[in-house]
């Protein structure tokens, strides 16, 4: 499932791991896989102090994994394409 965190940007509780960020985050609309699509690209994971992804049992509102959209990604990579400075660098659980 997934919960729009801010604009460009919502939780989802795929399973990750370390090393997951760019994967694509997909949806499928019917049982088989067969109506799927991308939705956004995976690029953060709560991990508290420790090294390893945190193991839970349900996803919430307050604990989550962060995708970005793909239109957001694309905006980013136009403006880095005309010279503009990348804004990338912020914290995505700030507004947790």
């Amino acid at each position: 499932s997934a919960r729009r965190l801010r604009a460009g940007t919502f939780l989802h509780d795929c399973d990750t791991t370390r090393g997951a960020s760019g994967s694509a985050v997909i949806r499928c609309d019917d049982g088989n896989g067969l109506n799927c699509r991308i939705v956004g690209l995976h690029v953060a994971a709560p991990r508290g102090a420790s090294e390893v992804s945190m193991a839970r049992a349900q996803y919430t509102d307050d604990y989550g994994n962060i995708a970005v959209t793909p239109r957001q990604f694309i905006t980013h990579v136009q403006e880095l394409l005309a010279g503009q400075p990348a804004v990338l660098a912020m914290d995505p659980f700030a507004d947790l």
